[in-house]
C-alpha cells in the first residue's frame, strides 16, 4: 500500500471509531420508543465487510469502546469484598464456568471481542452463585445459537444478579432466550439494564427467556428489539409459579405470533406484576397486549400501565390481550390513543392527556415508587 493510500485509509478509520458514543441516559416512556444506539452506553462503528453480527470476522475497536464505557459507567466499590472473585477481563468472565457457585464482582468495564458461549450450557450445569456488576457494563455480547435452547449470557441460572449493565447485545437462539439468562427457576435479578436485539422461536425476552418457581426481577429494564414466534416479551417471554416482577419496564419493539406482550408474553399460576410499565411497539397475531399478551390461573397485575402501539388479529388489548376471570388487573391503565386499542375489559383505557395527569393514578405511591411531571407519563424513581 502506497503512503497516500495508507493515509486515506488511516483517516477513514479514525473518523469511524471516533464517531461518538453516548452515555446511557435514563429512558422514560415520554421519549420516542424506537430503538436507537444513543440510548446505550457504547455506540460504535464496526469496521467489517461481513453482514453477520455474530461472526469471528467482526472487528471491534476494543480500546475505543472500552474508553467510552469507562466514561459512562463507574464502579460502585473499588475493592473486591472478602470471599468474592474480581472480574477484570473477558478471560475472567469466561472462567466463571469453572465455579458456577462462586461469588463474582465486576471490577472493570468489559468489551467482548469474540462470540460468547453461554455459561452453564451443559445439561447438568446451572449457575447458583452471585454476580454483582458493580455498576459497570459488559458490551457486545454476541451469541448465535439458533438451534440451541436456553441461550443467554447464562444458559440456566438460579443465582443472584445485581447492578449489571449489558449493552449492545445481539442474541439468537431457539427456545428460552434472553440477554442475561435463558431459563431460571429461582434467580433474583435486581438493578439490571440490557440493550440490544434478541431473536428466537419461543420463550424470548429482553432480560430472561423464561422464569418459574420463585424467580424475581426488581428495578430493572430493557431497551430491546425482541422477535420470536410464541411467548415473546420486552422483559421476559413467560413467567409462572410464584414469580414476580416489580418496579421494572421495557421500551423498544416486540414482534411474534401468539402470547406477545410489551413486558411479558404470558403470565400464569400465581405470578405477579406490580409497579411496572411498557412503552413498546407490539405486533402479533393472537393474545397480544401492550403490557402482557395473556394471563391465566391466578396471575395478578397491579399499578401498571402501557402506552405503545399494539396490533394483532385476535384477543388484542392495550394492556392485556386475554385474561380469564381467575386473573386480575388492579389500578392498571393504558393509553387508548397511542396503543390504538379500545376497552376489552382488561385494564382501564384513558386518553393521552388523562394518562399524563397524576390524578388518574389514584392509590399509586408517588412518594416512594413513582414520579410524574406536568404533561408526562409516570416514571419510576
Amino acid at each position: 500500500m502506497n503512503k497516500k493510500r495508507f493515509l486515506i485509509v488511516f483517516i477513514v478509520v479514525i473518523l469511524g471509531i471516533t464517531s461518538g458514543c453516548g452515555k446511557k441516559d435514563e429512558v422514560d416512556p415520554n421519549n420516542d420508543n424506537s430503538i436507537t444506539t444513543t440510548t446505550t452506553a457504547a455506540t460504535t462503528t464496526m469496521t467489517t465487510s461481513k453482514k453477520s453480527e455474530n461472526t469471528n470476522n467482526e472487528k471491534i475497536n476494543v480500546v475505543e469502546v472500552k474508553s467510552q464505557l469507562d466514561k459512562a459507567y463507574k464502579k460502585k466499590i473499588s475493592k473486591v469484598p472478602n470471599g468474592w472473585i474480581g472480574i477484570y477481563s473477558e478471560t475472567d468472565l469466561i472462567a466463571i464456568k469453572e465455579n458456577l457457585a462462586g461469588k463474582y464482582i465486576l471490577m472493570e468495564n468489559i468489551v467482548l471481542a469474540s462470540p460468547w458461549n453461554p455459561l452453564a450450557m451443559d445439561r447438568s450445569e446451572i449457575f447458583q452463585g452471585e454476580l454483582d456488576g458493580n455498576g459497570l457494563a459488559i458490551s457486545h455480547l454476541k451469541i448465535n445459537k439458533e438451534n440451541s435452547n436456553k441461550v443467554g449470557m447464562f444458559s440456566k441460572a438460579n443465582g443472584n444478579f445485581k447492578n449489571i449493565n449489558i449493552v449492545e447485545a445481539s442474541i439468537s437462539g431457539g427456545q428460552q432466550v434472553g440477554i442475561l439468562i435463558g431459563e431460571t427457576f429461582g434467580a433474583e435479578v435486581e438493578n439490571v439494564y440490557v440493550s440490544g436485539k434478541i431473536t428466537g422461536w419461543a420463550y424470548i425476552g429482553g432480560i430472561i427467556g423464561q422464569m418459574s418457581s420463585s424467580a424475581s426481577i426488581k428495578n430493572s429494564y430493557a431497551n430491546a428489539n425482541v422477535n420470536g414466534n410464541n411467548y415473546v416479551g420486552g422483559l421476559v417471554g413467560e413467567i409462572h409459579g410464584s414469580t414476580s416482577i416489580e418496579r421494572s419496564y421495557a421500551i423498544g419493539q416486540v414482534a411474534g405470533k401468539t402470547y406477545i406482550g410489551g413486558l411479558v408474553g404470558q403470565m400464569s399460576s400465581a405470578s405477579t406484576l406490580r409497579n411496572s410499565y411498557a412503552n413498546v411497539t407490539v405486533q402479533g397475531n393472537s393474545n397480544v397486549g401492550g403490557l402482557v399478551g395473556e394471563t391465566n390461573a391466578s396471575a395478578e397485575i397491579r399499578n401498571c400501565y402501557a402506552v405503545g402501539l399494539v396490533t394483532g388479529a385476535n384477543d388484542v388489548g392495550g394492556l392485556v390481550g386475554k385474561m380469564p376471570s381467575t386473573s386480575g388487573t388492579y389500578n392498571s391503565f393504558y393509553d387508548k390513543d397511542t396503543t390504538g386499542q379500545g376497552h376489552n375489559g382488561y385494564g382501564t383505557p384513558f386518553t393521552t392527556s388523562k394518562m399524563k395527569a397524576q390524578s388518574t393514578y389514584s392509590g399509586w405511591d408517588f412518594k416512594n415508587i413513582w414520579k410524574i411531571k406536568d404533561n408526562t407519563y409516570p416514571t419510576l424513581r
